[in-house]
């Protein structure tokens, strides 16, 4: 069975979303790192690259492939075939709580994380462990193992569904302009309660949360 390798500079956004600026496709895998290594050296650091083989069976892909993605400097971050599966039920273990100071780390440095931003947010819900689950006589395939996360972005509140691999434990001081975050996790440990209807319009995005600065023009 024949292989093609497809090699593609790109940038990631919000949801696991790739925007593609360079691609090109070779006949074997050290034109293709060749080519790889070259263009991974050419523009900010914001860009990554990635070699993804195909392999071609009666001139059909077929749909089996792998996929490694390099950072800027062409350094592996992460490889993965396509039929790899992860067992989300042997990882999974509770550790983190409701009011929980915790962070993304960004995708592809953490292949579980739903975002390509890295991100501080507080847990608002906590999956129920696949023994309940199985004691409510519900199929396995149907358990949700995902936490809720509240974050802030572009001064407002959001949230990201992400499962425990992609969630550590923060342990550094807040940034200023994220001193809300404080506040959520005292009303989801039920220290401080905030008012009912004041997290009602901070979750319908009708209040704004983030602390900035603004440039006073008076000073010389």
């Amino acid at each position: 069975m024949k292989k093609l390798y497809i090699v593609r500079k790109f940038v990631n956004i919000e949801g696991g979303a790739k925007h593609f600026y360079e691609e090109e496709i070779f006949d074997t895998y050290q034109l293709a790192f060749n080519f790889m290594k070259r263009i991974s050296d050419e523009d900010e650091d914001i860009f990554l690259s990635e070699i993804v083989t195909f392999y071609i069976n009666n001139k059909h892909y077929d749909e089996e492939k792998e996929t490694q993605i390099f950072n800027r400097q062409g350094n592996l971050i992460f490889e993965q075939k396509n039929d790899e599966q992860i067992n989300i039920v042997n990882t999974f273990t509770g550790k983190f709580s409701i009011g929980d100071i915790v962070r993304l780390p960004p995708f592809p440095w953490n292949n579980f994380s739903p975002t390509c931003i890295e991100t501080i947010g507080v847990v608002s819900k906590t999956p129920i462990s696949i023994e309940e689950w199985q004691a409510s006589e519900k199929d396995i395939a149907s358990w949700d193992d995902n936490y809720i996360v509240e974050y802030i972005r572009d001064g407002y509140l959001g949230h990201w569904h992400v499962k425990e691999d992609g969630i550590e434990f923060y342990k550094k001081e807040l940034p200023d302009n994220l001193l809300f975050l404080n506040k959520l996790s005292q009303h989801y440990l039920n220290i401080e309660l905030l008012p009912a209807e004041i997290l009602k319009k901070i979750h319908n995005g009708n209040i704004f949360i983030e602390k900035i600065n603004h440039f006073n023009f008076e000073e010389r």
